[in-house]
């Protein structure tokens, strides 16, 4: 039959509108409206779906069967910073604005606007091999900035990291989406990680994926990851996810 189209609006300070048309048999992938500045977390419980997810929402794939629709321009952040090699960290960001097509006698100043953005600007000239994961990843991150994106996808970015490390990102990252007033589609396994960042959680079954939950964080920034209203959210969403791993592992 005819796909089922689903809408999903916010606020009045809407700007990024995601709208999905998925087949019934689908059911409503994508539930979560987008508000500028909003940090939204998608947390999956197996690793099969949110990869073609990010493909879709990024235009890098195509469904088969119904269709993405995406208002905005979107940059995708991936696990590892996959940094070229043999460019600094600035040539690196300013790849992203050659593509873009700036000028190349604006990119140099812009690259380093960037980099200062992810507190990186003293390092514009160094090699990947010569800074931290948690610096390879902010040079990510700012070569993603970079493409003037209004929606930001995240792909497990911190995955790899040590805890302090990742904690120092996750203060970053909040700081620089709503300076830059961003929409954020954060995808984790990490249940407390999706507490700390997001406006939004939403909890996706095993085979096939379907949206099983949904969470509001109604927690004040800034927050912490050890704070007693993120614990709580994260407790709350832990409990929902191993009904669901209980339930597939039957």
């Amino acid at each position: 039959g005819l796909p089922r189209s689903k809408r999903y609006p916010g606020n009045s300070g809407l700007r990024v509108p995601l709208i999905v048309h998925f087949p019934d048999k689908w059911k409503h992938l994508a539930p979560a409206d987008y508000t500028p500045g909003g940090v939204s977390n998608r947390l999956v419980s197996f690793v099969d779906l949110y990869p073609t997810l990010l493909s879709l929402v990024a235009g890098l794939d195509q469904p088969t069967a119904g269709q993405v629709t995406v208002d905005g321009r979107t940059a995708l952040m991936f696990q590892e910073a996959a940094l070229l090699p043999w460019r600094t960290a600035g040539e690196n960001v300013e790849l992203a604005l050659k593509l873009r097509g700036v000028p190349r006698k604006e990119r140099r100043e812009r690259a380093i606007e960037l980099l200062r953005l992810v507190q990186l600007a003293d390092f514009v000239d160094r090699a990947p091999h010569q800074l931290s994961g948690g610096m390879r990843q902010r040079v990510a991150l700012a070569r993603a900035l970079a493409q003037e994106a209004d929606i930001l996808l995240m792909d497990e970015p911190f995955g790899a990291l040590d805890a302090i490390t990742r904690d120092v990102l996750h203060d970053e990252i909040e700081r620089i989406a709503y300076e830059q007033q961003l929409t954020v589609l954060f995808v984790t396994h990490n249940v407390r990680e999706a507490a700390r960042l997001g406006d939004r959680i939403v909890l996706l079954s095993s085979r096939p994926g379907r949206v099983v939950d949904e969470f509001a964080v109604d927690v004040a920034r800034p927050r912490r990851i050890e704070s007693p209203g993120v614990s709580a959210i994260a407790a709350t969403v832990t409990t929902r996810l191993r009904e669901e791993v209980r339930r597939h592992a039957h």
